[in-house]
């Protein structure tokens, strides 16, 4: 007996959290609101996280649609269920008398509750991370969890995607000081093919190096550490500047920004309380008058 699919309707705060949360449902199916597209909208122009998460995902949106329609959903790829966008739905009577405000909650409610009502061999799910939504679907019916996939059931798996390798060669531990851009995996002679951007600790008799690989090329280099100091502007920021900005390569892009945008906004906030002082100081000079 094949094994029934599931229905998954997702809240726009699972989306502006995780734009490719899509693609973790496994074989079910998975629900956009039309509700969801409309608030996406309005996170799209900033500089926050969740600005990017809200672009990303119409342009992730757009790359699986192309020149299709959605009538019947798109799949979302081999292995997995499809991606449909439903149109804003009616209220149901009973909706109408618990929620009657005309809401953004309310009508992604009335759309999984639609959905839920013409899919009675299937399970379907309200996906959101505000708990108070979850509660007022699941108090009219409706199936509700929290988006889950991002959290570590397992803590000591994460230990298990460093592996430590001992007794190789000292000279090929040496060639990845040598040579910045790596050697093939296959010189290692290591029995376990790793996965990509997999994390290694190689031993030799009298070296020892952390190293990462690269699946596209098949390669093993070296992870160099660089310290990048920021030196204090002068004194009175000495004390935000005072901690060197540590960071360990292969480091992201967007990390570094991070780093520098927030020393940035920490220069920012001593500059205002300065000039506050600064002024404070000003009003309360006694300008004496003339005798």
């Amino acid at each position: 007996m094949a094994k029934k699919k599931k229905v998954f309707v997702l809240d726009t705060n699972v989306l502006l959290h995780d734009y490719r949360c899509i693609y973790n449902f496994q074989e079910n199916n998975v629900i956009v609101p039309i509700t969801v597209l409309e608030e996406l909208d309005k996170f799209k122009r900033g500089n926050d996280i969740i600005n990017y998460h809200a672009r990303e995902f119409t342009r992730e949106l757009d790359k699986l649609s192309g020149d299709k329609l959605f009538n019947g959903g798109v799949s979302l790829g081999k292995g997995l269920g499809k991606l449909g966008i439903e149109t804003g739905k009616a209220f149901s009577d009973v909706l109408k008398a618990s929620f009657p405000e005309d809401t953004s909650d309310h009508r992604i409610l009335a759309i999984a509750d639609h959905i839920s009502r013409n899919n009675r061999d299937n399970a379907v799910i309200l996906i959101s991370k505000d708990i108070n939504l979850r509660m007022k679907a699941k108090s009219i019916g409706i199936l509700a969890q929290d988006y889950e996939t991002d959290k570590v059931r397992n803590i000591d798996d994460i230990y298990k995607s460093v592996s430590i390798y001992e007794n190789l060669d000292d000279q090929l531990i040496m060639q990845l000081y040598e040579k910045p851009e790596g050697i093939p995996f296959a010189d290692f002679n290591i029995s376990v093919k790793p996965i990509s951007n997999q994390y290694f600790i190689l031993k030799g008799n009298n070296s020892s190096a952390l190293a990462h690989y690269y699946s596209k090329t098949s390669t093993i280099s070296r992870v160099i550490k660089e310290i990048i100091t920021v030196s204090p502007i002068n004194w009175r920021m000495r004390s935000i500047f005072r901690a060197p900005i540590t960071l360990r390569t292969p480091t992201s892009f967007a990390r570094v920004v991070d780093l520098a945008v927030l020393r940035f906004v920490k220069l920012m906030q001593a500059m205002r309380r300065t000039k506050r002082a600064m002024a404070e100081k000003i009003s309360r000079v006694c300008i004496r008058p003339p005798p």
